[in-house]
């Protein structure tokens, strides 16, 4: 069971990039994981992102973040970084 919000967000991005599930299964787990992702994102890298869009997260809690360069829209590099196709 998760502890953190990062344990709960690494969990997250483990079953959603689970090919072993049926796809039904799958999708849902994309679903949840860039449902969550997207309110953790921010564009770029730890060292570099775009400050300018920070995710909700930052401005409820202050973190954690997920990095995830781009080009795209926030939802997409979501679904990236979580490993859904």
């Amino acid at each position: 069971m998760p502890t953190t919000p990062t344990d709960g967000l690494s969990a997250l991005k483990a079953r959603a990039s689970d090919v072993t599930l049926d796809e039904p299964t799958r999708a849902a787990a994309c679903e949840v994981c860039s449902e969550f992702a997207v309110r953790h994102l921010r564009v770029g890298t730890s060292g570099a992102y775009g400050a300018s869009a920070e995710p909700l997260c930052h401005y409820l809690s202050g973190g954690p973040y997920v990095y995830q360069p781009g080009p795209g829209t926030p939802e997409a590099l979501a679904r990236t970084w979580c490993g859904c196709p």
